[in-house]
């Protein structure tokens, strides 16, 4: 290389970190007048996500560079900034002034990843909060009493002992709320031992968030509704998509969803270790959207098989679907194992195409594509 080529690539290269250099300062000082912003909206009760607004800007930038900048790169750098925003809105905000401390939350099971999400989050907006763990159950008594919401973060393989533990102490206007993944079964157990209001929650989402904005959680109805509104109005506040759905119909979409993919995802791992496969090279040569489906699987193997299992065993109805799901598996085997009958699975092939067509889900097509590109983005 000659010297007038280095000594021009280093000048453009100076002007850039340069650039970028301002755009994160820039970055940093919106950071901080989010701060102020945050006060604001804690002061009025209104929510840190506002999609109106976060659309509103989005569209604005986009009139304005669409020309020279993509869609993509756009959307993407402006929603990560406002992730971060909604981020110093909820957690770095230290001028939290509300009247919550009249209300009493005791937290079971707080210690927990899952647990320490919410208490942190109620701790953090004033609320008078205790919390009962297995060295305090000698205590229990003296904590409950006049407690507004017991917060059961405990699993459901544990529910039994928590509510037997508890019942006793607390009024019949005490919110009881659990968090567990089988809604309808421990609805029940609330509402035959608690005659008060019972709340049915489930976070769609896992221990290691930065925060609980635009997650959603599912809430089942138990009885009082009235009672604990505050209580789902505050998750608005804090940003979170809330869904409702009557505790049936959640466990017939868990089954699906967390059963039977547990049980797939584990007969997958025990496949692939026994053939014995280079996952980190094949993680290294697939494209992205393997990449995705390989880091599922690493996910769910870090998890706790316990967990899994509680949620496998929690109901009859999870190794019945199983079964349905491997007859099933067996007649697809059956055609594709036939050359014969390829047109057979052509058939079938587009017969679901059509089906999710009809559904209108273009948009999880487009999710793909955005977490694919991520993935090259990021290097992964």
């Amino acid at each position: 290389m000659n010297n007038k080529f280095e000594f021009d690539l280093k000048d453009l290269r100076n002007k850039i970190d340069n650039i970028d250099e301002k755009i994160f300062n820039l970055i940093n000082e919106r950071l901080k007048i989010v701060e102020n912003i945050g006060i604001i909206k804690n002061k009025n009760n209104i929510s840190c996500y506002v999609s109106k607004r976060e659309e509103f800007i989005l569209n604005k930038l986009n009139k304005k560079y669409n020309k020279y900048i993509s869609y993509f790169t756009i959307s993407s750098v402006i929603k990560k900034i406002m992730y971060e925003s909604y981020i110093k809105e909820i957690y770095c905000n230290n001028n939290i002034s509300n009247n919550n401390n009249s209300i009493k939350i005791i937290f079971i099971g707080g210690k927990g990843k899952m647990g320490s999400i919410f208490k942190n989050l109620f701790i953090k907006y004033n609320y008078n909060v205790s919390e009962i763990n297995s060295k305090d159950w000698e205590n229990k008594e003296e904590k409950l009493l006049n407690s507004n919401l017991v917060f059961i973060c405990s699993p459901i393989s544990k529910l039994n002992f928590v509510l037997e533990n508890i019942y006793k102490y607390i009024t019949s206007e005490c919110i009881l709320l659990d968090i567990s993944s089988i809604k309808e079964k421990s609805i029940n157990k609330m509402l035959n031992i608690h005659s008060g209001p019972v709340l049915g929650l489930h976070p769609m989402f896992g221990p290691n968030i930065r925060s609980i904005t635009k997650q959603i959680i599912i809430y089942s109805n138990g009885r009082y509704p009235e009672k604990y509104k505050w209580i789902l109005n505050q998750f608005k506040l804090w940003g979170v998509f809330i869904y409702n759905l009557d505790s049936n119909k959640h466990d017939n979409y868990m089954l699906h969803i967390q059963s039977l993919r547990y049980i797939n995802l584990f007969m997958l791992g025990s496949f692939i270790m026994n053939k014995n496969l280079n996952i980190k090279e094949i993680f290294k040569i697939s494209p992205p959207i393997y990449k995705i489906y390989l880091s599922i699987l690493c996910k769910f193997f870090s998890g706790d098989i316990n967990l899994y299992l509680d949620i496998i065993y929690s109901s009859n109805k999870s190794l019945n679907l199983f079964d349905e799901y491997i007859n099933y598996t067996k007649n697809i085997y059956n055609i594709f194992s036939s050359n014969k009958k390829r047109n057979n699975i052509i058939n079938i092939f587009e017969n679901i195409k059509s089906w999710l067509n009809k559904k209108n889900i273009k948009e999880l097509s487009d999710i793909n594509d955005t977490l694919s590109e991520e993935i090259i983005i990021n290097n992964f």
